[in-house]
């Protein structure tokens, strides 16, 4: 049976962070902007994530909105944890430094935004990452999101 919180729909991405040699991504579906000036966004990770680890470490990450076309990359990121597996590497993901942090962002996706760690909230069993986003860009402004709803993708 269906509980209320499961008609929350949410876009797909990867939250990019500093490690290895290009970077690593894991995947996050619970995040949203919150603030227009300046322009912010939450993320919400369980602090026993190894990203955690590495943007506390940093103070910056980067979100790669996801395309529909890109499930197998979330499902990927979102099944290894970034301790065993360099993400980058194992799917030769197109990447490239951030222009303002050194997160990767990912070519393909349709939006980057590279973010500035500016408040880290407890919340429950995670931990509520809000962002200051300090640039950004859209390489892929005609594809589609890749939408998360009732624990699977929407299309």
């Amino acid at each position: 049976m269906a509980k209320g919180l499961d008609y929350l729909t949410n876009s797909v991405a990867l939250l990019g962070y500093n490690d290895r040699e290009q970077g690593n991504f894991t995947t996050v579906a619970w995040i949203t902007q919150v603030s227009v000036n300046p322009p912010m966004v939450l993320v919400n990770l369980a602090p026993k994530r190894y990203a955690y680890q590495k943007i506390k470490e940093s103070g910056e990450f980067t979100l790669a909105i996801l395309a529909e076309d890109q499930k197998e990359i979330a499902d990927f990121c979102g099944k290894n944890s970034g301790a065993k597996v360099d993400k980058v590497k194992e799917l030769n993901l197109p990447v490239v430094r951030g222009e303002k942090v050194s997160a990767p962002k990912l070519t393909t996706a349709i939006a980057n935004l590279e973010c500035r760690l500016v408040k880290e909230i407890p919340a429950g069993d995670h931990i509520v990452l809000v962002g200051e986003v300090v640039a950004e860009d859209v390489p892929n402004p005609a594809k589609k999101p890749l939408v998360f709803h009732q624990w699977k993708y929407l299309y």
